[in-house]
C-alpha cells in the first residue's frame, strides 16, 4: 500500500462543475501519469479513501471504475486496486500442459527473460535426494531465479537438475527444458502441487509485492521420456499475475446423471 503518497492532495473541489468522482478519477490518474503513483502501488480501500478524503463510498467507486476502463488500474477480488496497466488480463497456465516459462510468455507475445540470484553445484539436500530419487550427498545443479515477462517479475524459481545431466555451462540456458532436450532427456511428464502461501520478505522484494501478498507455490517433479527424474522445481508466482486452469471433462457415467 502506497501509504507514503499524500492522498489529501487528491481531494476535489466542490466549486467545480464537473461530477466529484470525474476530479477524483482525474487526479487519481495526473498521479499515476506523473510517476508520483507507481506500477504496482495499491490504491487505498474504497471506504478508507472515501473517509480520509470525506466523500462518499460510491465516489470512490466510481472513480476507481474509469481507472479501470481507461487500464490505469487493476482490481482482483482479495488483491485490492493497484497501478498498473495491468488491468492486463492476468497469464492463464493450464495445467494440464507441460511447458517451459519461455515457452509459455512468447506464445502470448511476451518476451521472457530471467534475472539470476544464485547458481551452485553441491549435495543434494535431503528433499532434493527423495524428489530427484539420488542416493545422499549426490550433486545437483540449483538455480535460483525471478522469472520475468517484458521485464515485469512473474515467478520466483528454484529448480534443481541431477549434475550428470547438466554441461559445464548450464546455468547460462534461459530455458532448462531445452538444454534438458539438447542432452537427451526431453521432459515428457510431470507431477505437481499446488498450494497458496503469502509471500516472505526476501520473496515479496523479488517479485516486487507486498510482504504477506498472495502467492501460488508449486512444488513439479518431471520425468524424460525414459521415465528418469531430470528436474525438481519449487516456483512461486504471483497471485496477481497467474491463473492456473485446468479442464475437467465429464466421463459417460456423469452424462447421463446430468
Amino acid at each position: 500500500m502506497s501509504r507514503a503518497y499524500d492522498w489529501m492532495q487528491l481531494l476535489p473541489s466542490e466549486d467545480q462543475p464537473t461530477a466529484l468522482y470525474r476530479q477524483l478519477a482525474r487526479n487519481l490518474s495526473d498521479a499515476i501519469n506523473q510517476g508520483q503513483l507507481k506500477e504496482g502501488d495499491y490504491l487505498l480501500p474504497e471506504r478508507e479513501l472515501a473517509q480520509l478524503l470525506g466523500l462518499s463510498r460510491v465516489t470512490v467507486r466510481k472513480a476507481y471504475q474509469l481507472l479501470l476502463q481507461k487500464n490505469l488500474v487493476s482490481s482482483r477480488q482479495g488483491d485490492g486496486t493497484r497501478v498498473g496497466s495491468e488491468a492486463r488480463q492476468p497469464i492463464q497456465k493450464p495445467l494440464s500442459v507441460l511447458s517451459s516459462f519461455s515457452e509459455d510468455m512468447l506464445s502470448r507475445g511476451l518476451t521472457p527473460s530471467d534475472r539470476v540470484i544464485a547458481h551452485t553445484l553441491s549435495a543434494a539436500t535431503p528433499k532434493e535426494s527423495l524428489m530427484l530419487g539420488l542416493p545422499p550427498q549426490a550433486q545437483v545443479g540449483r538455480l535460483t531465479r525471478v522469472r520475468l515477462a517484458d521485464n515485469r517479475p512473474m515467478a520466483l524459481e528454484i529448480a534443481s537438475i541431477p549434475a550428470q545431466l547438466l554441461p559445464e555451462n548450464w546455468h547460462q540456458h534461459s530455458s532448462l527444458y531445452r538444454l534438458l532436450t539438447q542432452q537427451g532427456h526431453e521432459p515428457m511428464r510431470a507431477l505437481q502441487t499446488m498450494t497458496a502461501v503469502n509471500a516472505d520478505a526476501p520473496t515479496s522484494r523479488h517479485l516486487q509485492v507486498d510482504e504477506g501478498a498472495a502467492l501460488l507455490y508449486i512444488e513439479r517433479k518431471s520425468f524424460d521420456q525414459h521415465g528418469q527424474i531430470i528436474e525438481f522445481t519449487r516456483s512461486y508466482y504471483r497471485g496477481d499475475r497467474y491463473d492456473f486452469v485446468t479442464q475437467i471433462i465429464a466421463g459417460s457415467s456423469s452424462q447421463e446423471d446430468l
